[in-house]
C-alpha cells in the first residue's frame, strides 16, 4: 500500500497530461489564403511553387487570411508572384 501512495502524484501528473491532450481541440488551419498583385486577388488551394510564388520584397506578407484580410505570416516580407492562378471576382462587384 506503501508503494503505491507514494506513487501518487507521478500518477495525478500522468492524468492530468492525458486530460490536457485528449480534451484540447487542435488549431485550425487556415483552410483558404489568398495572394495579391497589386492589382487582383487569387485563391491559394494549391502548394507554393505550382501556383504562385513568394519572392522577396519589401512587403508585409505574400499571402493573406482573406481579401484585403491580414497577411498569414507579417514577419517575412514577400511579394505574391502569379503563374498559373485566374484572378476571383471582386467582392465589391
Amino acid at each position: 500500500m506503501e508503494s503505491i501512495t507514494k506513487r501518487l502524484p507521478l500518477l495525478a501528473f500522468v492524468l492530468a497530461a492525458f486530460a490536457a491532450v485528449a480534451f484540447t481541440s487542435p488549431s485550425e488551419e487556415l483552410t483558404e489564403m489568398y495572394g495579391f498583385d497589386g492589382t487582383d486577388w487569387y485563391l491559394i488551394e494549391g502548394e507554393q511553387g505550382v501556383d504562385y510564388l513568394c519572392d522577396s520584397d519589401t512587403q508585409p506578407g505574400c499571402l493573406y487570411d482573406a481579401v484585403e484580410g491580414n497577411p498569414v505570416d507579417p514577419t517575412i516580407d514577400r511579394k505574391f508572384v502569379n503563374i498559373t492562378l485566374d484572378p476571383i471576382e471582386d467582392p465589391r462587384d
